[in-house]
């Protein structure tokens, strides 16, 4: 894929993230140290924008354990109480 389509994609998520209130931000960039390193290791699809398995792969490793750590937090310090029970129709 041409780097002047991947630049006016990510101009339109840019746009719509702002307008959705949100931050935009390139973390997959900062995972595989940029697009031209991501492609050349085969971590993206011919489209140069979605993740190969490989690139998948990578992501899932470096997401576990950010993901186990917040709920073992999550387990030890909740946030919500427990399901409400009975009641109106119930």
């Amino acid at each position: 894929m041409p780097a002047s389509a991947v630049r006016f994609v990510s101009g339109l998520d840019r746009l719509v993230a702002r307008r959705a209130g949100c931050v935009y931000t390139t973390v997959l960039t900062r995972l595989w140290g940029g697009w031209s390193a991501a492609e050349n290791r085969g971590l993206l699809l011919v489209d140069g924008v979605h993740p190969s398995a490989r690139g998948y792969t990578l992501i899932a490793q470096a997401l576990a354990p950010l993901i186990a750590r917040a709920a073992r937090s999550e387990l030890r310090h909740p946030r919500c109480g427990p399901p409400a029970t009975g009641g109106a129709g119930t």
